[in-house]
């Protein structure tokens, strides 16, 4: 069992979210930086859509109240483990007793606890101190990670490769070359539910408003304003706003480390590719 005994800014229990109940008017929700979260699992021998702690701007503190084996991935959070310093990225023994304490990054903003057998608990809700957290028994054997699968988190401006969007000829050409060649900012209304960007209008042939209809994570919607918004896991399942382009599925976890002010840019590549990108992706983590 885990105590929590600071949740911090804002802590969660997340997995990788559901993707069959968008019909039902319910987003996909999961971990914001999917990604760190598999690879956390990976780390500890879970399965990859074990449940995990995301830990969002600052970290939290809590106790093992027994023994067990965790990792810590994403963002860089300088972590103690009894005052005494925890490395990311590798698995770590801790006694029943000792007390983790997390703090934040200078980069990034989304830190993943993991913990062998992985934990019990409802998705998606904040945690508050006196949580308790069943650890689960299903235990793998753990594997290592080979270094070019770590993620970087000091690429500035962060590149996001996108696929064009259902609406993408309600936009003037020049208009599609103004989203590429330029730098759009992350905002500080940025959440779960969309990161907004400010920068270069983007100004459509014509209306940006339609008829309201079912829109995919990583969709970019342009409203009226001009200024882009990214839709994310929290995100509602209809939108009424033209899509100029898709993240794609490959870049989506880079969108659960912006963090306001952080800079970023598009490059569009064609379908075939995105494809691409993602089997071998999906091939790497989950075979």
């Amino acid at each position: 069992m885990i105590e929590i005994l600071n949740p911090g800014a804002l802590a969660t229990l997340q997995n990788l979210g559901q993707y069959q109940e968008a019909h039902h008017a319910v987003s996909a929700g999961g971990a914001a930086d999917a990604l760190s979260l598999i690879l956390g699992n990976r780390l500890v021998g879970n399965a990859p859509d074990a449940v995990g702690i995301e830990m969002t701007m600052r970290g939290a503190t809590l106790r093992f109240n027994v023994d067990a084996t965790f990792a810590l991935t994403g963002a860089p959070f300088e972590a103690t483990l009894d005052g005494q310093p925890v490395p990311h990225w590798q698995g770590q023994a801790v006694r029943a007793g000792q007390q983790l304490r997390l703090y934040a990054s200078p980069v990034g903003i989304r830190c993943y606890l993991t913990v062998a057998g992985g934990l019990r608990g409802p998705v998606n809700v904040p945690l508050r101190a006196t949580d308790r957290i069943q650890i689960g028994a299903v235990r793998h054997e753990p594997r290592a990670l080979p270094p070019a699968w770590l993620p970087r988190f000091d690429e500035q401006p962060v590149l996001l490769r996108i696929t064009p969007g259902a609406q993408i000829d309600r936009f003037w050409a020049a208009t599609r070359g103004v989203l590429t060649l330029s730098e759009y900012e992350v905002t500080a209304d940025s959440n779960r539910r969309g990161i907004r960007l400010e920068g270069p209008k983007l100004r459509a042939a014509e209306s940006s408003e339609l008829i309201t209809e079912g829109v995919p994570l990583g969709a970019i919607q342009v409203p009226a304003s001009g200024q882009p918004i990214i839709l994310f896991v929290d995100q509602q399942t209809t939108g009424g706003y033209a899509k100029i382009a898709n993240v794609i599925l490959r870049d989506v976890h880079k969108l659960g480390q912006l963090r306001p002010r952080d800079r970023v840019r598009f490059e569009f590549v064609t379908l075939e590719e995105a494809k691409r990108l993602y089997r071998e992706w999906h091939h790497d983590l989950f075979d």
